[in-house]
């Protein structure tokens, strides 16, 4: 990929890559707010994906544009369907591996350049904070070419 949407094309490539991997899932972009989200998409799962910046740079200069990591996010959500209180966090934890797993899966399945060096550096998850909705945060790595 070339020019200045590389990280717009790559994120879109991303995104539909994801979905056609889940298709059972919601797959989107940006920020998202649970509560907004509505029970319904929650309960089916959501993945969303984030830019955050770019690193790891090749310090040639004029080479700046070609020689770096794209570095983004992937937030998922959902909710469970058994609300009741008695291992409600041992059930999110659950929720939250499932969801963790998918981009696991994700990023070791076949997929063309440029997703073909995805690799994740980080995940958070919601200690139970937010139950009956989980969530965990994935910081991802791709070069970005």
């Amino acid at each position: 990929m070339t020019g200045s949407n590389r990280r717009a094309l790559f994120m879109a490539a991303a995104e539909a890559s994801l979905q056609a991997l889940y298709p059972a899932r919601l797959v989107d972009r940006g920020m998202q707010d649970p509560a907004e989200v509505g029970d319904q998409a929650l309960r089916q799962g959501l993945h969303t994906f984030i830019a955050e910046g770019r690193g790891d740079f090749s310090g040639v200069v004029g080479s700046e544009s070609d020689d770096s990591t794209l570095r983004f996010a992937i937030v998922s959500y959902g909710r469970l369907s058994d609300e009741s209180a008695a291992g409600i966090t041992r059930r999110v934890e659950q929720l939250e591996e499932q969801l963790e797993q998918e981009i696991i899966e994700w990023c070791q399945a076949r997929k063309s350049a440029p997703l073909d060096t995805v690799y994740i550096t980080k995940s958070t998850y919601s200690r139970g904070l937010d139950a009956p909705v989980a969530w965990v945060v994935m910081e991802l790595e791709a070069l970005y070419v």
